[in-house]
């Protein structure tokens, strides 16, 4: 392939990647358990919805591994529901939306979770250029995932907000 083809399509690669963003939401990280319920649920919906980074397209991926999948996952009408069971199951079924050529197809991703699972690929991302951002619970962020992100935004924390439900 000659130099000026790759070129043209290293251009439009970048152009499509431009005001792309993907987010990855572990449910049951932002609910803070795997034990789910509907107002847990919605209430991590809630909690994820203001955070959209860039303007542009929007691409969501919304994972779970409990065996309440069907119900980490409703709601979440326009994204792209994944489920892997087992041990570490959302964070592996997110892991596989980032190796789906995501530096090609987006500027930047937000993961949402604080898993450090998600350390080395934000790393590499940042180095092709993709901006990183990650939401998590500031009890759950987890040391090498803060080091990895470019952004950090920090949810309430719930070690917090029990605190105050216990006292209250």
């Amino acid at each position: 392939m000659t130099t000026r083809r790759k070129s043209r399509r290293a251009q439009r690669n970048a152009d499509l990647a431009r005001g792309r963003t993907l987010h990855l939401v572990d449910v049951e990280n932002i609910c803070g358990t795997g034990r789910l319920t509907a107002d847990r649920v919605r209430n991590a919906r809630e909690l994820v919805a203001p955070h959209p980074q860039a303007p542009g397209s929007h691409l969501w991926v919304v994972a779970a591994s409990s065996s309440d999948a069907a119900l980490a996952l409703a709601g979440w009408e326009n994204a792209r529901r994944v489920a892997q069971h087992g041990k570490d199951g959302a964070d592996r079924a997110l892991l596989e939306a980032l190796d789906e050529q995501v530096a090609a197809r987006y500027s930047h991703v937000v993961v949402y979770s604080g898993d450090g699972i998600f350390a080395d690929p934000l790393a590499r991302l940042s180095a092709h250029g993709v901006g990183t951002t990650v939401v998590a619970r500031p009890e759950q962020l987890s040391a090498r995932l803060r080091l990895a992100a470019r952004r950090i935004v920090l949810l309430p924390s719930l070690v917090e907000a029990s605190a105050t439900t216990l006292a209250a």
